[in-house]
């Protein structure tokens, strides 16, 4: 991988269908080093908040600068998953300060009302930690596959 080159973070929750995500296709077209770390079935946020601290890790120590984050929540997430949530997304923001100013995005399914509403809470949560690190936290639903999106994430 090229030294200061950009690079998207895909977080996926178990479930998701990232290969279907249309911000994912336009994330791997516009940034080539997009790397997706989806949680396995049954394995818990803590064992993942692990792997994505370790790849974070890994990047900043190839010198990569962040071009943006995203989280794929899956379809029925809720207010009772914000917690476990915020939890991991304080692991993966810690390390992107490493990385350099950028934005993160939080995604819903488009039709996922719950969804879209739990993540809003979820930002604004998490947004008042990040204040002054160069990390933006916004919240919304993907665009309808059939539509593709303008850039789903961009630099702070």
């Amino acid at each position: 991988m090229a030294t200061s080159a950009q690079v998207a973070i895909i977080l996926a929750q178990a479930g998701v269908d990232v290969d279907s995500a249309a911000c994912v296709d336009q994330l791997r077209h516009e940034v080539p080093n997009t790397v997706v770390i989806q949680q396995q079935a049954g394995e818990g946020v803590s064992a993942w908040g692990q792997r994505v601290r370790e790849l974070i890790a890994q990047l900043s120590s190839q010198s990569f600068h962040l071009h943006s984050a995203t989280f794929l929540a899956q379809r029925g997430f809720g207010l009772g998953d914000v917690l476990a949530t915020a939890d991991l997304m304080r692991v993966l923001m810690s390390g992107l300060v490493a990385l350099g100013p950028g934005q993160v995005c939080l995604l819903s399914e488009y039709h996922d009302a719950h969804a879209q509403v739990a993540l809003r809470a979820l930002a604004d949560a998490l947004s008042d930690q990040v204040r002054g690190t160069g990390i933006e936290i916004v919240s919304r639903a993907a665009n309808r596959p059939s539509v593709r999106p303008p850039m789903a994430v961009a630099v702070a």
